[in-house]
C-alpha cells in the first residue's frame, strides 16, 4: 500500500514554518549589534597597519554608512531604551553589510614584502623550485633562493636583487664600472699606439713589438705586444711554454710602465729583449749577425728609428 504523508503535521518532527522564522519587533537585536561591534573592532585593529591612501578610503567608507553612529552609540532614552534599539532591522542589515565590505577590504590587504618591493602588483609569489634566469636582468636564478612571481596568469623568475629593488643600485654601480673600464681600455689603446710609434712600426694587423721590462720583483719579464684588427693583445714569454696571455690588469700596467719611461725607454726595452732572447724585437727574426746580436736588433728594423 502506498504511503500517504499527512501534510497537516510537521514532517519527521521538524519545526513548523512559523517556528523557523525568528520573531522580531522590527528593530535591531542585541545579536546584530554585537556582530556590528565585532566588525568595527576588527577594522580598528587593522587600521594602523594600512597605508595612508587605503586608510583614507576606509575612513570614507565608514563615514558613508548611514545609521552607524546610532548603532555604536551607548546613549539611553528616558524610558530606558538604548539608542541602537531605535534602528530599524532593515537599516541595521545595511549597516552590517557596509561594515562587512570594509572588513573584507582590510582583511585582503597584504603589506608589501620588502623582498618583493620592486615586483609591483602580482597574484602570487613563492620561492622558486627550479633554476632559471631572471626575466629582468638575465642573471641566473637558484632554486630555493630566488623568487617565482605570478602576475596576470604568467609565472616569471626574479632574482633577489631585482625583486627587492637592489638591482637599481647594482645597475648604477655596474654602469659606473663599465664607464671606468671603457676609459681604461681607451687609454691602454693610446698607450699601445705610442709603443708602436716609438719603434717606427705601423699599427697593422699582425705587426708586433717585443720588449723586456723588469717585473714587480725586479726579475726580467719578456712580452710581445701584437696589433689586431680592432685592439691589441699582449702575451708573455715563459721558458719551456707557449706564449701565455696576460690579464687585462697586467696588460694595462705594462703599457703604463712603458709609456712612463718614454720613447727612449721603449727602444731600450726592445733592444734588451733582442740581446736576451736573440730575436729582433721588431720583426722577431733570429739575430745571427754578430753586430746585430750586440745591438739587440736587426739592421733593417734599426733603420726605422
Amino acid at each position: 500500500m502506498a504511503y500517504r504523508r499527512n501534510y497537516n503535521r510537521p514532517y519527521y518532527g521538524a519545526r513548523s514554518v512559523t517556528d523557523a522564522v525568528p520573531k522580531t519587533d522590527g528593530f535591531a537585536s542585541e545579536k546584530q549589534r554585537a556582530f556590528a561591534l565585532r566588525l568595527v573592532a576588527d577594522i580598528e585593529a587593522a587600521e594602523p597597519g594600512l597605508p595612508a591612501d587605503l586608510a583614507t578610503a576606509v575612513g570614507a567608507m565608514i563615514a558613508g554608512i548611514d545609521g552607524l553612529a546610532t548603532v555604536l552609540s551607548d546613549n539611553v532614552a528616558d524610558d530606558g531604551t538604548p539608542a541602537w534599539r531605535t534602528v530599524p532591522t532593515r537599516q541595521m542589515s545595511t549597516v552590517i553589510d557596509g561594515l562587512k565590505a570594509v572588513s573584507t577590504l582590510v582583511a585582503n590587504y597584504k603589506p608589501a614584502d620588502p623582498a618583493l618591493a620592486a615586483v609591483g602588483q602580482h597574484d602570487r609569489a613563492m620561492v622558486t623550485r627550479f633554476d632559471g634566469k631572471c626575466h629582468r636582468c638575465g642573471e641566473r636564478t637558484t632554486a630555493g633562493t630566488d623568487w617565482a612571481v605570478q602576475a596576470g596568469g604568467a609565472w616569471k623568475a626574479w632574482c633577489r636583487d631585482c625583486a627587492s629593488g637592489a638591482t637599481a643600485a647594482k645597475q648604477d654601480d655596474l654602469a659606473a664600472q663599465q664607464e671606468a673600464d671603457r676609459a681604461a681600455s681607451a687609454l691602454a689603446h693610446q698607450q699601445a699606439e705610442q709603443v708602436f710609434g716609438a719603434v717606427g712600426t705601423n699599427v697593422l694587423n699582425g705587426n708586433a713589438v717585443r720588449f723586456a721590462v723588469p717585473g714587480d720583483d725586479g726579475a726580467l719579464r719578456f712580452y710581445i705586444l701584437k696589433a689586431g684588427k680592432r685592439r691589441f693583445f699582449m702575451v708573455q714569454i715563459v721558458g719551456g711554454h707557449a706564449p701565455q696571455p696576460v690579464t687585462v690588469e697586467r696588460h694595462r700596467q705594462v703599457l703604463a710602465d712603458l709609456c712612463f719611461i718614454g720613447d727612449e725607454g721603449i727602444r731600450a726595452a726592445v733592444v734588451r729583449y733582442g740581446k736576451e732572447i736573440g730575436e729582433c724585437g721588431i720583426c722577431g727574426r733570429t739575430l745571427t749577425d754578430e753586430e746585430s746580436r750586440a745591438a739587440g736588433i736587426g739592421p733593417v728594423c734599426a733603420g726605422r728609428w
